[in-house]
């Protein structure tokens, strides 16, 4: 970033980073975008206990299944058992027949010994209580394999009872889902509409850019560009805009030098990365060679100048404000430049793949804290951790800046922040400052 030095209090005045765009408090203001953003968290809530109560019945229903399956297993192994007795029992039966049946014959062909009728009704008592014994065996496997199948029945009609619930819960389930998706389509489509808004209001209110047409200490003249010849909508021939990037963004062009933080000269190997590229203005225009143009008008130069990226190069600004502890009078944090001798705000560009605002701290930390004293510089460095714990974004959008040009130009995310009572009595007074 370009050197800066003499920081301050100092009183609210016209900031280099400003221009265009309306304040983020002025977004959309809808009913059906506020309903839909009170009720999509419990949708969710309402989705998700539905699942866990889902997967609590399916649970208990395989529970249930098992056992329903180990008592079908009992009653098979019992009646196996009880059919194998029974055979047994029928086989000594059996046995006992053929040898009463022998007796007679031996007794008619041989003649009946003394005791063979007492013989005889020993093996009659033998078969009659071996017959009661299996009849009452019958008895017992019929009433248990009776109890068993009732139980049986009762566990299927109870699975029968969850299936049900649990269709009912995935209707209900499903009819959810189906509410959450229009929710969040309507979600969507209200951001969008905000976001659209934000743009046409943008546009509408931009006046023209004045910075981004002067001079700039690091670059050649620029062509004249009168007022009414700002807008590209203003026909002009004749119109040749100076071409100019600067010795240190060629240098650090991050395609052929490791850790360069600027775009290559040929614009048309960045097709794609339009795609992904964040800018607050309006959606992407390009002229016939396919390079951005500034949304805000002719410069009088084109290419990149000290801009390392072509189109939006996105940057963070603090506004730290508070009131004099004697005066009462607000006062803003601001850093005077060098390059341009202009006030502004102690911001600078955000790294690739960096959050915003961990730009806005260390940026603040950088080009504020350049304190010598070491007790010093840990007193600000705890006032700054204490002060950046809550902020708001004011502003997102287009920045009037000399270093624009028709084809890459500043933009800025904006964030407030505001000491207040004690933590404002601590910071020091102004004091030199030097920007990195």
């Amino acid at each position: 970033s370009d050197d800066a030095s003499a920081g301050a209090w100092s009183p609210l005045l016209p900031f280099a980073r400003g221009g265009g765009g309306d304040l983020l408090t002025s977004s959309l203001k809808e009913e059906e975008l506020a309903a839909i953003s009170q009720a999509y968290p419990d949708r969710i809530m309402q989705a998700d206990l539905l699942e866990e109560q889902e997967l609590s019945a399916k649970g208990g229903l395989i529970n249930q299944l098992i056992e329903h399956q180990d008592a079908l297993d009992k009653v098979l192994a019992k009646e196996l058992e009880n059919q194998e007795i029974i055979m047994h029992i029928d086989k000594l039966h059996t046995e006992g027949r053929h040898v009463a049946h022998m007796k007679k014959v031996d007794s008619a062909k041989w003649g009946a010994p003394a005791d063979s009728s007492n013989d005889m009704g020993e093996v009659r008592a033998q078969l009659k209580l071996a017959r009661e014994q299996t009849l009452a065996v019958k008895q017992n496997a019929a009433e248990e394999l009776t109890r068993l199948r009732g139980e049986a029945g009762a566990a299927e009609r109870a699975v029968g009872k969850m299936q049900m619930e649990r269709e009912m819960k995935d209707g209900m389930l499903a009819q959810q889902r189906e509410q959450l998706g229009t929710l969040e389509a309507a979600l969507r489509t209200a951001q969008t509409r905000e976001e659209a808004l934000l743009r046409e209001r943008n546009l509408l209110h931009a006046s023209h850019h004045v910075k981004a047409r002067t001079k700039h200490p690091a670059y050649p003249q620029r062509c004249e560009v009168p007022d009414d010849k700002v807008s590209w909508r203003a026909r002009w021939a004749d119109y040749q805009p100076v071409a100019f990037t600067h010795g240190a963004v060629h240098a650090n062009n991050r395609l052929v030098k490791a850790g360069g933080w600027a775009d290559p000269p040929d614009c048309t190997l960045l097709k794609e990365d339009w795609r992904t590229r964040v800018t607050f203005e309006s959606n992407w225009c390009f002229d016939p060679e396919g390079r951005p143009l500034n949304p805000r008008g002719r410069t009088g130069m084109c290419e990149r100048g000290l801009l390392g990226k072509w189109g939006a190069n996105q940057a963070a600004d603090p506004i730290v404000t508070r009131l004099q502890p004697e005066t009462a009078r607000l006062q803003v944090v601001a850093i005077l430049r060098k390059d341009t001798n202009d006030w502004a705000l102690p911001g600078g560009m955000v790294d690739d793949a960096e959050v915003v605002s961990v730009t806005v701290r260390r940026e603040f930390a950088e080009e504020v804290g350049a304190i010598e004293d070491e007790v010093e510089r840990r007193k600000f460095t705890e006032m700054v951790d204490e002060l950046f714990v809550t902020g708001q974004v004011v502003y997102r959008g287009y920045v009037d800046d000399p270093r624009n040009t028709d084809n890459a130009w500043m933009e800025t995310t904006a964030f407030h922040f505001h000491c207040n009572g004690p933590s404002a009595d601590r910071w020091h007074r102004p004091r030199e400052r030097r920007m990195r």
